[in-house]
């Protein structure tokens, strides 16, 4: 009987210290953050989609040991006010972007919420938990930066393009109660942000164990100033229509190399548009323009200081000087990029009227034409005449 129940005592001791030990087990720390944001264009007319990355860095490997992933659902607000719904837009993972070890672990139904009455800022953006893994087969998260990546998400517009989103996703880390225009949902109302491990063998809650950040504001962020020449009616100050132009930065030591680029559309009645560059570091950089039938346009000798977390602005409208080698011309009190270069090879010549004078005789009609360099739907004779009197000077990208 004594045998006994010293056995029993045993075990029931063994029990409790497994217990125990199992309750004191450090949880992992953790960060959550949504980065990478990107605007994209896929019909060549102006940007149509946003995507972003959602990254989980382990950060106290050493106190917790292997953080062995098992559950998380992810929610965002976003301001009601931008448009945004299911009527207009499609919000999905990108097929192939995760580096879970286990796909498995990747969350479920994407789905846009507006108007959502549960959100302070009235509308939200969902990604429902992944199925449950069970202990041994959830993937482990990295303690290297940057981290796992969830997977890639995107936002897309169904129709034509989107609106400027410079305040859409905001930087900082937020919950329920704050006044950004989007931010993590951490609190109630529910459905909020979750983040499950396995402690031991338990699938355990470690939301709180974890911080969670936008890195929107810390790209570096270009607001530039733009004219296309042949679009611009300085009758009314205005472009004929929101057109899309490529950046890129450039090194200003030889050979220039390019460091980051980004697309973004320029406004009709502002002229202004916001490029993101998740790539480049802080710096002094060239900013070289591109656009559709436009010469190749770089920025002022010595280049422009950009810093992350930060925005540059940059107006290439004020001076002729403002751009490399004065290479802007003058329409209505503003300096405008000269427009002509329909094969941008980096000069206004012969090869480009022909073409343009071939359109026009063939009475060619469409919607961003590059032979139309007034952006009125069809190529004619004023067209032609505005790439005649750029040939004329001869007009050609300068460049350090």
């Amino acid at each position: 009987m004594n045998k006994t129940f010293t056995f029993i005592f045993a075990l029931l001791l063994h029990t409790a210290l497994s217990m125990n030990m199992a309750n004191a087990q450090v949880q992992p720390t953790f960060n959550l953050t949504a980065t990478n944001f990107q605007f994209t264009d896929s019909l060549g007319d102006g940007d149509d989609a946003m995507t972003f990355d959602i990254m989980i860095l382990h950060t106290n490997l050493a106190q917790s040991g292997p953080f062995e992933f098992a559950l998380g659902q992810y929610y965002f607000n976003f301001d009601a006010a931008s448009g945004v719904t299911s009527a207009d837009y499609t919000f999905y993972m990108v097929p192939g972007t995760t580096t879970f070890t286990n796909v498995l672990a990747v969350p479920r139904g994407p789905t846009i919420v507006n108007p959502d009455a549960s959100s302070h800022t009235g509308g939200s953006l969902r990604l429902n938990s992944n199925t449950v893994l069970g202990s041994g087969n959830g993937p482990i998260i990295s303690s290297a930066y940057p981290g796992t990546r969830v997977s890639t998400f995107k936002l897309k517009k169904k129709v034509g393009n989107m609106p400027d989103f410079t305040n859409f996703m905001l930087s900082g880390t937020s919950g329920y109660g704050t006044n950004t225009a989007s931010a993590w949902r951490l609190a109630l109302n529910n459905p909020f942000t979750k983040i499950f491990a396995y402690v031991g063998t338990l699938n355990t809650d470690i939301s709180l164990q974890g911080t969670y950040t936008f890195n929107y504001a810390s790209l570096g962020n270009l607001s530039l100033k733009i004219i296309p020449e042949g679009i611009y009616f300085n009758l009314f100050n205005q472009l004929s229509r929101r057109d899309t132009v490529n950046v890129y930065l450039r090194n200003t030591a030889s050979p220039y190399s390019k460091v980051d680029s980004a697309k973004a559309v320029i406004d009709s009645m502002n002229f202004t548009g916001n490029f993101i560059f998740p790539n480049a570091p802080s710096g002094t950089y060239y900013i070289t323009a591109k656009h559709l039938n436009s010469i190749e346009t770089w920025s002022k000798s010595g280049g422009e200081p950009m810093t992350q977390n930060g925005t540059t602005n940059y107006d290439f409208t004020t001076a002729a000087a403002q751009a490399y080698g004065s290479n802007l011309k003058l329409k209505g009190g503003k300096y405008c990029v000269y427009s002509g270069d329909i094969n941008q090879d980096g000069i206004i010549d012969a090869s480009d009227l022909i073409r343009i004078y071939n359109d026009s005789y063939a009475g060619l009609t469409g919607r961003y034409l590059v032979s139309d360099l007034n952006g009125d739907s069809m190529v004619d004779a004023s067209d032609v005449s505005a790439a005649d009197n750029n040939v004329y000077i001869g007009v050609l990208k300068i460049t350090p």
